[in-house]
């Protein structure tokens, strides 16, 4: 094993628990092989998607973490002392322990990371900006897909990160208008302030009426639905042009489309395009909206918060009524 900076005997890591909170647990360093490399944490970007208990529970990391290499294995290339990445989602090892939470160091074979679980970064490219790569390559793939014409108009029901994400990089693609629907009013006044037109009150408006007040005849280009509440789906449906393109972001029941009023479609010809990954080049926008500044930590991270400070947090339904992200810097 090659180290480029100090590396300590134990690791420290927060784990999510079920009420939403985390705990601090300590952990033996895990023992790096010929092929691995071992990344100290920067920052962890976390999100209400990150905390859902039911996907979680007790057990699985939340967050996306960015790291600074401190030591490789003997038969790693193509790495120098300090690199930084992203990673991506957390990978099985076996030198992993069973609740690896957000560590303070992280561990990855070379062949996962060239498989795609990390992402090489710049390195003028701040770390807490870094936490948003994943949330704006999902938004630049769904913007790619809803097909958006110069000057068109386009709906974003759901404004957690990427539904804000989207409507800043919707903007600068000269969007014309853009609606923004979801139940807080904090999100919603995010999103006008990013640059949506105007905001629909979910549940009490109807995005069909809103839409027709705001823009006549004629409905929006793209809808995009980031939250999975089906009857949102229908309503988003109602409010596309005749050849309007629906974007769902995010997993929806089988059947979802099933039993949508024969007015709903009657004499349109909509496409229907489910989005839930990224590819390459998302993430390559991705980044290149952040070093123009298109996104940015300043206005999006809702909170930071210190490594000592995490176990005292709580991200229940009240935090991300009025939060979009959370960022946890890596412990000193």
């Amino acid at each position: 094993m090659r180290e480029f900076i100090p590396v300590p005997s134990e690791i420290q890591r927060l784990v999510l628990a079920r009420d939403g909170g985390f705990r601090l647990e300590r952990a033996p360093r895990p023992l790096l092989e010929p092929g691995d490399l071992l990344f100290q944490l920067r920052a962890a970007g976390i999100t209400h998607e990150d905390t859902s208990a039911g996907i979680y529970g007790d057990r699985t990391p939340p967050g996306i973490p960015v790291g600074e290499l401190a030591a490789v294995g003997d038969a790693v290339t193509g790495w120098q002392p300090l690199d930084r990445a992203l990673i991506l989602r957390p990978p099985i090892h076996p030198n992993l322990p069973p609740l690896l939470g957000l560590s303070s160091f992280v561990l990855l074979p070379e062949a996962l990371v060239r498989r795609g679980v990390a992402v090489r970064l710049p390195g003028e490219i701040p770390a807490e900006d870094a936490t948003l790569v994943p949330a704006a390559a999902a938004a630049a793939r769904i913007l790619r897909e809803a097909r958006v014409p110069p000057g068109g108009r386009l709906l974003v029901i759901g404004l957690g990160l990427v539904g804000q994400i989207l409507v800043l990089m919707a903007r600068h693609r000269r969007v014309d208008k853009i609606l923004a629907a979801d139940t807080s009013a904090t999100l919603r006044r995010k999103a006008e302030w990013n640059g949506a037109m105007t905001s629909v009150v979910l549940p009490e408006e109807m995005v069909s009426d809103v839409i027709a007040y705001e823009l006549g005849v004629g409905g929006v280009h793209a809808a995009v639905v980031l939250t999975p509440d089906v009857s949102l789906v229908h309503q988003a449906l109602g409010s596309l042009t005749a050849r309007g393109t629906l974007i769902l972001g995010t997993p929806f029941p089988s059947g979802v489309l099933m039993g949508i009023p024969a007015g709903r479609v009657q004499g349109k010809e909509f496409r229907i395009q489910g989005v839930t990954r990224f590819e390459e080049e998302d993430v390559a926008d991705a980044l290149a909206a952040i070093r123009q500044g298109i996104v940015n930590g300043e206005t999006l991270i809702s909170r930071r918060a210190a490594w000592t400070e995490a176990p005292g947090l709580e991200l229940g339904p009240d935090y991300w009524e009025h939060g979009t992200h959370l960022v946890i810097q890596g412990p000193d």
